[in-house]
């Protein structure tokens, strides 16, 4: 069978201390540069509510 392959991956372990948005931002812009790091960020205000939402 050569028209497939296997990946194999291993899972890390849950971390004790969840990073915070701040450092999971900056996590990613390592990882992919700061085109979209951009749109992450703008997903992560308006779904925590930090940008206004029309008092």
């Amino acid at each position: 069978m050569s028209n497939h392959f296997h990946i194999l991956f291993e899972v890390p372990k849950r971390p004790e201390v969840l990073p915070s948005s701040g450092e999971l931002v900056k996590m990613l812009g390592r990882l992919s540069g700061n085109v979209s790091v951009g749109t992450v960020v703008q997903r992560i205000e308006i779904r925590i509510g930090v940008r206004g939402g029309g008092d």
